[in-house]
C-alpha cells in the first residue's frame, strides 16, 4: 500500500564496501539497469518491445517529475536561474525511488554489513536508506532514512544515492578523497538485460587520450545540477541545422530519452527526413519513424552536438530506438521545461564530470569492456 515518505530529523553514518579504497586510488562499482535481473524492477515477462515502451514511460514520468520542481520554483519572482532540487527533496526523491529510476546501484553498509539496492541518480543532492533495520556505520557518509515508501512495488529500492553537485550528494560528501571527481559508462541500451555498467570515483573516474571531449558547465547559482550549452547540431558531415538559439541542456542519466526545444527539434526532424530515404511512419509518440522492413540494413547518419567547446558525435544507436521489429523511431521528444541529453544519448560514452573544476568530459568508449 501506497504512504507517504518522511525522512528522519536526523542524519547518520554510512560507508560504502569499498570507501577506504578511494582514500587511496578510487573506486568503482556496478550501475544496474532496470532491466536487469539483479534490478528490483526487473520483469522477466516483457518482451524487447515492451521494455522499450516501459522505457518511454519512464522518461516521460522523469520529465514531468522535472517539471514538477523546476515550476514549484521558477514562478517568475526567483532569482535564481535553476532552482536547486535538493529543496524540493522531499516529493523529489519519493516519486524517484518508485518509478522514474532508470540505474541502482548496490551498497553495503551496517553493522552488521548488509548489501542494499538504491537508486543512482545525477539528478538528486539526497542520500537515504530505510531506517529500520537501523543501521550503524562508521565516519564517512551522511545520509537520512526514511520509515516508509511510496508505491506499489513488492520489490522497492532501499533508498537513493545522489549524485547530483550539491552539498549533501555522495560527491561533494566524498570531496577532496576522490578529487571532487566521478565518472559513468553506460553499455547500450540493447545489452542492460544480460550486462551492467560501470560508475567510477577518483582516480578511476579520469578520462584521458586524444578523443576526450571537455567543456565547461553552466555556472549555476544553486549548483545541483549538471547543465552544458547546447550551441549547434550537425546531421552527418556537413548538414548544420544553421544558427540556432543556444540553450542550456541538463546532463541526466535518469531520463532515457533525449529533449530538444520544439524549434530545434522540428528542424531536425526535417533535415532528417531529406537525408534518411526511407520510408516514414506516423507515431504517436516519437517525432520521427522510419519502416525498415525492406532495407533493415540501412546506416542512418551520426548527429553532433556542439555543447560548450565539446563536440559530442552521436551514433545512430545514441539517437535512434528500435520501437518493434520493423520500426526504428528518433527518441527524442520536444523539452518540457529544459532541454535534456538523456542516458540513450549518453550509451558507450565514457562521462566525467570533475566538481572542482566545474567541468565535464565526453568519450566515446566501448563500455562492455568496463
Amino acid at each position: 500500500m501506497a504512504s507517504s515518505t518522511t525522512l528522519c530529523p536526523f542524519l547518520s553514518i554510512f560507508a560504502f564496501a569499498l570507501l577506504a579504497t578511494a582514500y587511496a586510488i578510487g573506486f568503482s562499482v556496478e550501475l544496474i539497469h532496470h532491466d536487469h535481473p539483479r534490478s528490483p524492477s526487473y520483469n522477466p515477462t516483457l518482451s524487447p518491445s515492451d521494455r522499450i515502451q516501459a522505457e518511454i514511460q519512464r522518461s516521460n514520468a522523469r520529465a514531468a517529475l522535472l517539471r514538477t520542481y523546476f515550476s514549484h520554483f521558477h514562478n517568475g519572482t526567483s532569482t535564481t536561474k535553476y532552482p536547486y532540487p535538493s529543496t524540493y527533496s522531499l516529493p523529489y526523491g519519493t516519486i524517484t525511488a518508485n518509478a522514474e529510476n532508470n540505474y541502482f546501484m548496490s551498497i553495503r553498509l551496517g553493522t552488521p554489513i548488509k548489501e542494499i539496492i538504491t537508486v543512482a541518480d545525477t539528478g538528486s543532492d539526497l542520500i537515504w536508506v530505510g531506517c529500520e533495520p537501523l543501521f550503524v556505520g562508521f565516519p564517512g557518509v551522511a545520509f537520512g532514512c526514511t520509515h516508509n515508501t511510496n508505491g506499489t512495488s513488492e520489490r522497492m529500492t532501499a533508498g537513493i544515492v545522489g549524485l547530483g553537485g550539491g552539498p549533501l550528494s555522495l560527491v561533494s560528501q566524498l570531496g577532496s578523497s576522490i578529487g571532487h571527481r566521478f565518472s559513468y559508462c553506460l553499455v547500450p541500451i540493447t545489452l542492460t538485460k544480460v550486462m551492467t555498467s560501470r560508475l567510477s570515483f577518483g582516480s578511476d573516474a579520469i578520462i584521458s587520450g586524444g578523443d576526450v571531449q571537455t567543456t565547461n558547465m553552466v555556472d549555476n547559482a544553486r549548483p545541483n545540477l549538471y547543465l552544458v550549452t547546447l550551441h549547434g547540431i550537425t546531421v552527418g558531415k556537413n548538414n548544420s541545422l544553421g544558427p540556432i538559439k543556444s540553450s542550456d541542456m541538463l546532463v541526466e542519466s535518469g531520463s532515457t530519452l533525449i529533449s530538444l526545444p520544439s524549434t530545434i527539434l522540428e528542424s531536425l526532424v526535417e533535415v532528417l527526413k531529406q537525408s534518411i530515404s526511407l520510408p516514414q511512419v506516423e507515431d504517436n509518440e516519437f517525432p520521427l519513424c522510419f519502416n525498415e522492413s525492406a532495407r533493415s540494413d540501412f546506416v542512418y547518419p551520426d548527429i553532433t552536438l556542439q555543447l560548450g567547446t565539446a563536440t559530442v558525435t552521436l551514433k545512430p544507436y545514441n539517437t535512434f530506438l528500435m520501437k518493434n521489429n520493423h520500426v526504428r523511431c528518433l527518441a527524442m521528444k520536444p523539452s518540457i521545461f529544459v532541454p535534456i541529453l538523456g542516458n540513450i544519448a549518453q550509451q558507450n560514452f565514457h562521462v566525467g564530470f570533475d566538481l572542482a573544476s566545474w567541468k565535464i568530459s565526453f568519450a566515446a568508449a566501448d563500455c562492455t569492456k568496463y
